[in-house]
């Protein structure tokens, strides 16, 4: 069975950490992080916001970034990622309508290439 793979440009927002117990009895952690696709032109732009797990790959990048991370005065979450534009390749990416009639996606980001 082959995954749907989507790649895309795209802006890395907040980064949450899981930590757990690792094999061994050491503890391992996992990373989390909202993606947001623009999409339009600049008067007219919208985004689409995915929620996906780090693989493993990544977890040094994303855990210095996640090191970096402030939530500023408006409350927005901005990290030494989040100012710049990437290539994301995410795999198996799956969207839903959550509860409140917006349309949520996921997925898990296998790569990040920044321009």
């Amino acid at each position: 069975m082959t995954n749907t793979v989507l790649n895309t440009r795209a802006f890395i927002g907040e980064i949450r950490q899981v930590v757990s117990e690792g094999e061994g009895g050491g503890a391992e952690s996992k990373y989390f992080v909202s993606i947001s696709i623009p999409h339009g032109d600049k008067d007219n732009r919208k985004y689409q916001y995915l929620s996906c797990y780090v693989s493993k790959n990544l977890n040094r990048l994303f855990g210095s970034a996640y090191q970096s991370q402030v939530k500023e005065e408006d409350n927005r979450v901005v990290n030494t990622l989040s100012a710049q534009v990437v290539t994301v390749s995410i795999e198996a990416p799956f969207f839903e309508i959550n509860d409140k009639g917006y349309l949520d996606g996921s997925g898990i980001l296998k790569s990040v290439m920044f321009e």
